[in-house]
C-alpha cells in the first residue's frame, strides 16, 4: 500500500498514520523535505510512530522515499517492524 504527501511535516505525518490502518506487509510513504536533516528527523518521527502504534505486526517492511528540494533527488530509507 503507498500514501504520498507533499504537504507539510504534520500532513505528512497524518498520512502516514492512515497506512498503519492497512493489513498489508508492505508500506510505502513518498514525501518531500527541504534537506537531508528534516528528510532524516521525519523519518525517525515516523518511525516512533510505528513502534507506539498497536496495530503495528512484527516484519511489516515500511519504505520511506522523500523527494530532497535542495538536491532534487528523491533519497529512500527503509525500516522493518520489530
Amino acid at each position: 500500500v503507498l500514501e504520498s504527501e507533499w504537504g507539510h511535516r504534520r500532513r505528512i505525518q497524518y498520512s502516514f498514520r492512515k497506512l498503519l490502518l492497512s493489513k498489508s506487509p508492505y508500506k510505502v510513504i513518498v514525501f518531500q523535505g527541504s534537506g537531508k536533516d528534516m528528510i532524516d528527523s521525519l523519518c525517525d518521527q515516523i518511525i516512533g510512530i510505528i513502534k507506539q502504534c498497536h496495530l503495528t505486526v512484527k516484519g511489516e517492511k515500511y519504505l520511506f522515499c522523500a523527494k530532497n528540494n535542495s538536491t532534487h533527488v528523491f533519497e529512500f530509507r527503509a525500516y522493518e517492524s520489530v
